[in-house]
């Protein structure tokens, strides 16, 4: 070895103890820079004394904590439930608490999940059997929501522990194999606000068929509801209640042994205090309405609002079209004269998307394309609701040349009003025609450039609803829970 080459290693290994000399002193002092000999001067890396030491427990299943607050976690096995048991302590002031369960055999324990108070809301899907070690100490003070979806089983007496305050939402589908809670849900507990779907469970495992006389004694709408049902439509498979202002408002769904249809659907209204003693009426929702509201995987069932601005709360009876994926609404009106909920056909079967409080209507808007747009008005007149539909659409006139807009104004279907705008050769120019019941009665010129929807309000003030006014207040029917 040349003395040159001897020289050079032991040059490089003078830079490498200098420079683990200073990588040492900066940690000792709290420095956050760590030098490099290839890193730019403001590259900074945090301190890795600073870092939160993770704990190895084995079988310990990875846990997300998302912004809001929430955390979830994806359960394979009883020896990971145990772990993120062991870990849940940690967790305090946590939104919610998502269990994903990918091995059925899981047995999750609600006193054990709940032990620690420190979660509002509680969902497991995908498995398990739901249980507590000691059901006496299932501590559900804090849950607002309790959401079981796809699992195997439920405990029997763990459903009348829920507490009235919270909201219960179960969807029980192919995988349940346990004794069917529907009693338990109808019978023994107290929540208000409950909605339970049983798709896909045969005829053989519904209790219902053979407890009629407990229901019968507990259940004053019973009686009424199996006295309409032949036996091939009378499987349960869905069931809504909640109990607003002192009035239970639940919804029962039946279909038939060979299909999963829905065949028939009911609303049972009666006051709390007395279980329909002072107030008690079933309204059926018609059975041609049945498939365009089948079913509802994020939205309550029965909304309650003031649709006609009367002051008294309307039911409107919420689902979603297979066919078209959109919601579709029925609605029973209250009379107060005749203090009954009865039928409502002026109101369209789509979603009602707005109430405009201060101007005492309804409003909604759709679009079948981005050149087609329609805007559509409800106003009560006390016995029916009166529709006025603008209709706005954007083509393009091949032989001129230009584009053009128009506007087609509706009352209760019939035409009432056009509007044409057409954009002349100079952006700046544009040409407004506009006719009443067939008839051409103004032509202008418009010397200044205008957005087509300027154009529209010209001629159809009260149709502002789509471009937000100070003054209005615009309040949305529907809120998503999922």
């Amino acid at each position: 070895m040349s003395i040159n080459h001897l020289q050079k290693i032991i040059l490089h290994a003078e830079i490498c103890m200098l420079l683990g000399t200073v990588v040492l002193t900066g940690c000792s002092q709290g420095s956050n820079s760590i030098i490099g000999l290839h890193r730019e001067p403001e590259t900074v890396l945090t301190d890795l004394s600073e870092w939160p030491q993770q704990e190895i427990i084995p079988n310990m299943p990875e846990i997300i904590q998302y912004c809001d607050g929430g955390i979830g976690v994806d359960i394979c096995s009883q020896e990971e439930y145990t772990a993120l048991i062991s870990q849940l302590e940690k967790y305090q002031g946590g939104s919610y608490l998502d269990i994903r369960i990918n091995e059925k055999d899981v047995t999750i324990y609600l006193d054990e999940l709940l032990a620690y108070n420190n979660f509002q809301s509680l969902r497991i899907s995908n498995g398990g059997t739901i249980s507590a070690k000691d059901i006496d100490s299932v501590n559900m003070d804090m849950l607002e929501r309790l959401e079981l979806v796809q699992i195997v089983s439920i405990d029997e007496g763990l459903i009348s522990h829920i507490p009235d305050q919270t909201e219960l939402r179960i969807d029980m589908g192919e995988k349940y194999r346990g004794i069917s809670p529907e009693l338990e849900l109808l019978l023994d507990t107290d929540c208000q606000n409950v909605m339970v779907q049983w798709w896909d469970k045969g005829a053989e495992t519904t209790a219902i068929m053979g407890e009629q006389e407990r229901l019968r004694a507990k259940l004053k709408e019973w009686d009424m509801l199996r006295a309409v049902l032949t036996e091939e439509q009378g499987i349960l498979c869905e069931y809504c209640r909640q109990v607003i202002d002192g009035y239970i408002y639940t919804e029962y769904e039946f279909r038939g042994q060979d299909t999963e249809s829905i065949t028939k659907a009911f609303i049972c209204i009666k006051d709390e205090e007395s279980n329909g003693g002072q107030y008690f009426d079933i309204i059926a929702v018609p059975e041609d309405r049945l498939q365009e509201v089948s079913h509802v995987y994020y939205w309550d069932r029965i909304l309650l609002t003031d649709m006609n601005f009367d002051g008294y709360k309307d039911i409107i009876f919420a689902g979603e079209s297979y066919l078209f994926d959109t919601l579709h609404c029925v609605y029973h009106l209250w009379n107060e004269s005749e203090k009954k909920y009865e039928l409502d056909t002026t109101l369209p079967t789509r979603k009602l998307v707005n109430i405009d409080e201060t101007r005492k209507r309804l409003t909604y808007s759709e679009s079948a394309s981005a050149f087609d747009d329609t805007y559509y008005i409800y106003e009560y007149d006390r016995e029916r609701f009166r529709e006025q539909k603008l209709w706005g659409v954007m083509d393009y006139l091949e032989q001129e040349r230009k584009s053009i807009v128009t506007w087609q104004y509706y009352e209760d279907g019939k035409l009432m009003g056009k509007l044409e705008w057409i954009p002349g050769d100079n952006e700046d120019i544009s040409y407004v025609f506009y006719e009443e019941n067939g008839e051409r009665i103004e032509e202008v010129k418009i010397n200044k450039k205008v957005y087509y929807d300027e154009i529209g309000l010209m001629y159809f003030p009260e149709f502002d609803f789509y471009k937000r006014t100070e003054g209005n207040t615009v309040k949305s029917v529907f809120i998503f829970l999922g």
